[in-house]
């Protein structure tokens, strides 16, 4: 369905998300967790749809379900002393999980057209162990063929606190991501805020 400004979202979309979230999780910072919700997700759709289509006519997103708690967990063997051996696990509010999958699924096609195909981590249906089988095969041909083969790797642990997001933005824009849905993006990662727990 479409208003003046673009494709509404459904309360289908709506009780679809959050049907995907995932049980026996932490709850967020507000109390809430995803099986109370999965229960009443008829009852709550209309309402969080008419909220998720406030947000995408404003063109914003409100900080309110931009929040997070993290939480810093030591990796196992590893000396709890030094920071370096902990990660950190973020517990973000249960209604923003519900609208960032709606977004996300909604242009799932502008990914896929701009995303490498070589590209596994954080893909539907793809691992980074298909990488390795590849890599792997990589080194069997250069070694049946006895040609060279140059294997170059990148640690990017850390990459994603250092992500060039305009850049990132901008190319999902020239892609053909609607103006509304790309306001919302850029709202969505502007001035994050985390609390430590």
């Amino acid at each position: 369905m479409k208003d003046e400004n673009g494709t509404l979202i459904t309360c289908n979309e709506v009780e679809k998300s959050i049907k995907k979230l995932h049980n026996k999780k932490a709850t967020d910072e507000y109390g809430v967790c995803a099986e109370p919700l999965k229960l009443i997700s008829s009852y709550i759709s209309p309402v969080l749809a008419r909220v998720f289509n406030k947000f995408r006519q404003a063109r914003y997103y409100t900080k309110h379900y931009n929040s997070g708690v993290l939480t810093s967990v030591p990796k196992k063997g590893k000396d709890e002393t030094n920071l370096d051996n902990h990660r950190g696990i973020t517990i973000t509010p249960m209604i923003g999980k519900i609208f960032k999958s709606i977004i996300t699924t909604s242009n799932d096609s502008i990914q896929k057209e701009i995303q490498d195909d070589l590209h596994f981590c954080f893909t539907k249906n793809r691992s980074p162990s298909m990488a390795s089988l590849i890599l792997n095969e990589a080194i069997i041909e250069a070694k049946d063929t006895k040609s060279g083969i140059a294997i170059v790797t990148l640690d990017v642990k850390k990459a994603f606190d250092t992500v060039f997001r305009a850049s990132n933005l901008r190319k999902i824009y020239l892609h053909g991501l609607d103006l509304e849905t790309w306001s919302l993006i850029d709202s969505l990662y502007d001035d994050v805020c985390t609390k430590v727990k």
